[in-house]
């Protein structure tokens, strides 16, 4: 590998990185542009790889946000136990359904969610800890949630980060920083059942995945750092932004 090749590599750790500490989002809209337009990999084999780094990443960041307490583990772990089981239907689903009808629906769902918080700017319901009225009715509610965004993730080949932080703001009134520290705790188990589904065909690069990764994890601690510290307002924005580019690279895919 020639050093232009290991530098793209590198930025590309940085900037997943940075993606995952700042708002949570899955690095599959980075790693897998860059993995199939300027490596040639095959799209399969960049998901592959994309979902490993995730898995990677989000130990970390996941780490950073809890030592600040900023994971909620009582919504987190039903999501999880959810996503897990909803994502291999959805990797099951993908065979039959038409993909780029999906990528659009998805691509417009993004594109209103981005404008949606680019016009409030945080400035709707939060609700800093989750208040369980009924735990088992709220615990079923919240695995039903997991499981349909689990469902999505399998079907677009990703963690689903960003798709479990719009739940967590709007439907479960999470401030956006516990959002992004509980939706980073429920991509290491996503990521990685989805991975490993990946490995076992055999489509995934291990030395791009466990490079881009390595890179990225000070650069998520860091960047989880200034997540931490910022104002709600200003990674509300960023998030927004960040929906409106995955929306219309959706849309041209």
């Amino acid at each position: 590998m020639n050093i232009l090749n290991i530098i793209i590599l590198s930025i590309t750790g940085i900037i997943v990185g940075a993606a995952t500490g700042l708002i949570g989002a899955s690095g599959v809209i980075i790693v897998v542009p860059v993995l199939s337009f300027i490596f040639n990999v095959p799209i399969s084999v960049a998901i592959g790889t994309s979902l490993l780094i995730d898995v990677i990443v989000s130990f970390s960041v996941t780490a950073t946000y809890a030592f600040k307490n900023r994971v909620n583990y009582r919504i987190g772990i039903p999501t999880m136990i959810g996503a897990v089981v909803g994502a291999q239907l959805g990797a099951y689903i993908s065979v039959v359904m038409p993909q780029r009808l999906l990528e659009i629906i998805f691509g417009i769902f993004m594109l209103c969610m981005g404008a949606f918080f680019l016009k409030t700017k945080g400035k709707y319901q939060e609700k800093r800890v989750f208040h369980f009225v009924n735990p088992r009715i709220n615990f079923i509610i919240i695995l039903i949630f997991g499981f349909i965004i689990g469902i999505l993730a399998g079907l677009l080949g990703t963690s689903g980060g960003v798709l479990y932080m719009l739940v967590y703001i709007i439907v479960f009134g999470l401030a956006i920083k516990d959002s992004i520290g509980t939706s980073t705790l429920i991509m290491i188990i996503a990521a990685l059942s989805g991975a490993i589904g990946y490995i076992g065909l055999k489509h995934i690069n291990l030395f791009d995945a466990f490079f881009i990764g390595i890179i990225a994890i000070p650069s998520g601690i860091l960047f989880a750092r200034i997540a931490i510290k910022s104002k709600k307002e200003t990674l509300i924005i960023i998030l927004g932004v960040t929906l409106i580019v995955v929306g219309v690279s959706m849309l041209l895919h």
